[in-house]
């Protein structure tokens, strides 16, 4: 760069998938690519925080998550929130990729189907 107070690239570590279909993990090659930038946002190391005056209730702050069971926010005594769902990072903290994060997406849609499936039931419909 021709400030070195500011950016002026990115070095980025090309990695690998190692491992059985399914289970691979990413392993560090010695393989390094420098990308010019000048710009750089934070995309790791990511903890979801709670919305003000719900900590106590619906957020596990250890884990960074809003507590749930299959998407359904369940407060702080296990008891289920109707109408209430999470989904993502806030559901299961900061891992996977795009396809984890569909999976998970579908599970709390299902939660959501089935919830609504009940209530036409009960309201005789």
């Amino acid at each position: 760069p021709d400030n070195p107070d500011r950016l002026g690239s990115i070095l980025c570590r090309k990695t690998k998938l190692e491992g059985q279909p399914g289970s691979q993990t990413a392993v560090a090659t010695d393989e390094v690519e420098e990308i010019p930038a000048n710009m750089a946002l934070v995309s790791i190391g990511y903890k979801g925080v709670p919305l003000p005056d719900m900590e106590e209730q619906y957020f596990d702050s250890r884990k960074g998550i809003v507590r749930n069971i299959k998407g359904k926010v369940v407060d702080c005594n296990g008891v289920l929130e109707d109408g209430l769902y999470v989904s993502g990072w806030l559901k299961r903290g900061p891992s996977g990729i795009i396809g984890t994060n569909i999976g998970d997406s579908k599970d709390t849609v299902a939660t959501v189907l089935s919830d609504l499936e009940q209530m036409g039931t009960h309201n005789g419909n």
